[in-house]
C-alpha cells in the first residue's frame, strides 16, 4: 500500500506543529527511489531507518536523521547491536549502493510498472479478480472478492484477498523458478532483464488461469 502526498505531508506539518520527532521507516521503501519514498513525496522526517537493500543480500540496518536529533542520540542514547560495524555488511553494502544510481531506479521501477499494467489489463480483459497493486519495485498480487477491488489499505487487503489461492500462486511460482512472498508480495533487482519479466508476467498469466478456473 501507498500513502498519499498529501496524507504524507499533513503528517509533517502536524508532527511540526507539535514538536513531535517525525520517523520514516524506509526498509523496504527505500528501493522506490535514489532518495527513497520521502524524495518521492517532498518530505524529509527527523529520522530515517533502512535496511535490506542497504546490505547487498547480507545482514545490516541503519538510522540517520537531522543534525539536531542525531546529536541527542550520539550524547544520550545507547545504540548497541549485533551487527554494529560489520565488514562484511558494510563492503557488501558500499558495493551495493555504486549501483543503483538513478538510472537502475528507472530500469526496476519501469519493470515493475510494466508487470503491473500488463497483467492488470489481461485479468480485467478476462474478468478475474487478481491484481498488482502498489508503486515502484516492491509490488503487492492478491486474488480478491471482485474485479473492481482496489488495495489502498491493510483492511482492504485482509477484508477482501483469498489467502488460500494466494499460497498456491506463490508456491506453483516458486516451481517455475519465480519467486513471489507468500504473503502478496514482490521485488525486483538489477540483474533481471527484460525477457525476465517477459517470463514472469506470460507464467502469472497461466497460472492464475490456472486458479481461477
Amino acid at each position: 500500500m501507498v500513502l498519499t502526498k498529501e496524507f504524507v505531508e499533513g503528517i509533517r506539518a502536524i508532527t511540526k506543529e507539535l514538536g513531535i520527532v517525525l520517523i520514516f521507516d524506509e526498509t523496504c521503501t527505500l528501493r522506490a527511489g535514489y532518495h527513497g519514498m520521502q524524495g518521492i513525496y517532498g518530505v524529509r522526517p527527523d529520522l530515517t531507518v533502512m535496511g535490506k537493500i542497504i546490505g547487498g543480500g547480507v545482514l545490516i540496518g541503519a538510522v540517520g536523521g537531522s543534525k539536531e536529533v542525531m546529536e541527542v542520540l550520539e550524547n544520550k542514547v545507547a545504540l548497541s547491536g549485533t551487527h554494529h560495524g560489520h565488514l562484511m555488511a558494510a563492503m557488501a553494502g558500499i558495493a551495493t549502493l555504486k549501483q543503483l544510481d538513478e538510472a537502475a531506479f528507472e530500469k526496476l521501477n519501469g519493470q515493475a510498472s510494466r508487470i503491473k499494467n500488463e497483467i492488470n489489463s489481461w485479468a480485467i480483459e478476462n474478468e478475474i479478480p487478481f491484481s498488482y497493486y502498489g508503486e515502484h519495485s516492491i509490488l503487492g498480487y492478491a486474488f480478491t472478492d471482485n474485479v473492481d477491488r482496489k488495495i489502498n489499505t491493510i483492511r482492504d487487503y485482509w477484508g477482501n484477498t483469498n489467502g488460500n489461492a494466494m499460497q498456491i500462486y506463490a508456491l506453483e511460482m516458486a516451481v517455475r523458478g519465480y519467486y513471489p512472498v507468500v504473503r502478496g508480495q514482490i521485488a525486483l533487482t538489477l540483474p533481471m532483464t527484460d525477457e525476465n519479466i517477459t517470463g514472469f508476467i506470460e507464467t502469472s498469466k497461466e497460472l492464475i488461469t490456472e486458479i481461477y478456473k
